[in-house]
């Protein structure tokens, strides 16, 4: 979780629309955050565990890029339909200790970026499934 923390900060300093408050720069930036994550996500893994990063292959749905990015082979249809799914129902988790770090930093004005990766920061707690390391 901090290395996603981290990533997402580090990807805001890549946004062109960082500091543009716009109803349209603001679904731009939602975009691309969601359509970086899966890769900061996967990558980390392969190189933790001795592989290279993918890079996204253009041909592929969100779920199944990911899956292709975190494993090196497509995935197969059905798997990557349900992984989609999977993914829309824990998004549409209801308001939980991520959900509230992420509107409090975003009643302050502070970019977008900052507010995702103060969500993500809350993930990592033992209270929000998060595992303190030993």
């Amino acid at each position: 979780m901090d290395v996603l923390q981290a990533g997402v900060a580090l990807l805001a300093h890549h946004d062109p629309d960082l500091m543009d408050t716009s109803r349209e720069a603001n679904g731009r930036k939602a975009v691309r955050l969601v359509a970086k994550l899966p890769t900061v996500v996967a990558a980390w893994d392969r190189i933790r565990n001795g592989a290279e990063p993918l890079e996204p292959n253009p041909d592929l749905g969100h779920a199944a890029n990911f899956l292709y990015m975190l494993f090196g082979k497509p995935a197969d249809e059905e798997v990557a339909k349900h992984f989609d799914t999977a993914m829309v129902l824990h998004a549409e988790h209801g308001f939980n200790a991520s959900t509230f770090a992420a509107r409090e930093v975003a009643s302050t004005r502070a970019h977008m970026y900052a507010a995702v990766s103060a969500a993500i920061g809350s993930l990592s707690g033992d209270l929000h499934g998060g595992r303190m390391q030993e």
